[in-house]
């Protein structure tokens, strides 16, 4: 699905219509990100949401998948190796 800006910018989804931060704004609520590519598929994700059922059920299905393998703290000590590594 394709959010014009009027659009984004009316449900404040990466920056307040008040203050014009990204404070108070969706993504700043939902960002729990560790790396900064996982914020920036979040901001997507946001922008652009999906349509497709079966792609939707696919996300929701992938995350408990995800944690059943690994602790989430084993998950996010690997991650931020990763925003350390990406940053050098």
């Amino acid at each position: 699905m394709v959010l014009d800006a009027a659009t984004r910018r009316n449900l404040e989804l990466t920056q307040s219509q008040l203050e014009g931060s990204r404070a108070k704004s969706l993504v700043h609520i939902l960002d729990k990100t560790i790396t900064p590519l996982g914020g920036r598929k979040l901001r997507n994700w946001l922008d652009q949401p999906l349509l497709d059922i079966e792609r939707i059920r696919g996300r929701h299905q992938a995350a408990p998948s995800l944690a059943a393998m690994h602790s989430c703290e084993a998950i996010a000590r690997r991650l931020r190796g990763v925003a350390r590594i990406s940053s050098v």
